[in-house]
């Protein structure tokens, strides 16, 4: 899967590094929110927290979580 796959309804969130969008992937309609990171601004260390995030929102299994879906690298405008 890539950024390629989903369609850009809003965006709902900004950081210093990251920004987060509601997005519709186009196979089956279904409403996500997605986080883009910019990691080539980024210290070693802070690609590595990055990393930790996606390791834990990964592992997270929670009726009163937002499930995580999938991650993916590469260079992608929106």
């Amino acid at each position: 899967m890539s950024l390629k796959d989903f369609r850009v309804v809003d965006n709902i969130g900004k950081g210093s590094f990251a920004s987060v969008y509601k997005v519709i992937r186009k196979s089956d309609n279904k409403v996500y929110a997605l986080k883009k990171v910019k990691i080539n601004k980024m210290s070693k260390k802070e690609i590595a927290d990055a990393l930790n995030e996606i390791r834990f929102l990964a592992s997270i299994r929670q009726k009163n979580i937002v499930g995580f879906l999938e991650a993916f690298l590469g260079k992608y405008s929106i």
